[in-house]
């Protein structure tokens, strides 16, 4: 479902609160599709094809002509019991509105810009201007919120969650912070927030010359530079195990199961070594080489299994558990004459077959 789609994406993202908006902009602009989500490969070789600030706003313009994604519904602290009742794309026009009248190249204090909202145009999303027909509600007491008294739980919530989010997010404005600890104060539109009504967007094809090299490692560890190329990090992603992110980049590692897992998709190891040189822009490491040349010759030589031990006191009792039927097909591998080796999802199984033989196990530590 949506929810597992999300949990999937999150890890991956250096802002993993913006994973709702940017699941939706991936599925409204055809780049995925499905339950569970997967991506289109056609569509998704054109996006990543693009120069990076062309598909960036390519997102930003799908986000601004949106009317399927709801600031409002998205804003901290606010819940609606029935439909929402406001047009998300009117309201997103308005605000926009509000921020073409800004001088480019400038900071301006978030609250200020928030307060001038509310004293010269406080009803931006409201086409009636009436403050009490919408039943929206606190999310955290139920208390409805309604009138203009409210409008700082609302209008200026939405306010301040379009500018530290969506605007922030696409790139499109800057966020000054007293410290990394505090919420920001000041924000400065960005060229791209301009480029937004540009009709002549940049475009061709991405320039490798000036994206960095990606770190390939003789023991198959890879890091893909927060702004390497993003067609290489998508074809890496393909045949190489994720290990995780930091501010040096993306990281990955070359494991059996993930080049089996790439043959699978057609990927051969010849196509899978230009890669590699061509995102390190160098020979890739010797020692690498001499594992996919083992790869290729003979697979996976080695594998790392998670197993549970099973321990006992007297080799009668074991020779006991592999005799019965139920119990001893449990059993992946004798290890001696008083231990075993069991999957640990089995061990809840072996210790009811157990039992039945009037063996007792302990159950197994939480970890």
């Amino acid at each position: 479902d949506g929810t597992s789609d999300l949990a999937r994406l999150k890890p991956f993202l250096y802002l993993p609160t913006a994973a709702p908006l940017l699941q939706h902009l991936l599925r409204s602009l055809g780049l995925v599709r499905g339950q569970p989500l997967e991506p289109d490969p056609a569509a998704v070789r054109t996006f990543l094809n693009l120069p990076r600030n062309a598909a960036a706003l390519r997102l930003a313009r799908a986000w601004v002509d949106s009317s399927r994604w709801n600031d409002l519904a998205h804003t901290p602290g606010l819940q609606c019991a029935a439909q929402w009742p406001n047009d998300p794309r009117q309201g997103r026009q308005q605000v926009l509105a509000f921020l073409q009248r800004l001088p480019a190249e400038t900071w301006w204090d978030l609250a200020s810009f928030i307060r001038a909202v509310k004293a010269h145009q406080p009803a931006f999303q409201r086409p009636a201007g009436n403050f009490d027909t919408w039943y929206l509600q606190d999310a955290t007491t139920g208390a409805f919120l309604r009138g203009l008294e409210a409008w700082d739980q609302v209008e200026g919530a939405l306010l301040h969650f379009m500018l530290q989010g969506p605007l922030f997010w696409l790139g499109l404005l800057d966020l000054g912070c007293p410290d990394a600890e505090q919420r920001p104060v000041a924000f400065r539109l960005t060229d791209r927030f301009w480029r937004l009504w540009d009709d002549q967007p940049p475009s061709g094809p991405e320039s490798e010359e000036e994206a960095p090299p990606f770190v390939i490692r003789p023991d198959g560890r890879i890091t893909a530079p927060p702004l390497g190329s993003r067609p290489l990090r998508y074809q890496i992603a393909r045949f190489c195990h994720w290990t995780g992110r930091d501010r040096r980049g993306f990281h990955y590692r070359l494991t059996p199961t993930s080049l089996q897992r790439a043959g699978q998709q057609g990927l051969a190891l010849d196509h899978i070594r230009r890669i590699l040189q061509q995102a390190a822009r160098q020979a890739i490491p010797p020692a690498l080489e001499t594992c996919l040349q083992n790869w290729q010759t003979a697979g996976g030589q080695a594998r790392l299994d998670r197993l549970t031990i099973l321990r006992v006191a007297d080799p009668a009792i074991l020779q006991t558990i592999r005799r019965d039927r139920a119990a001893g097909r449990l059993l992946l591998e004798v290890l001696g004459p008083t231990s075993a080796a069991i999957r640990p999802q089995d061990w809840e199984r072996l210790a009811n077959a157990c039992a039945r033989l009037g063996i007792l196990l302990d159950p197994l530590p939480d970890n």
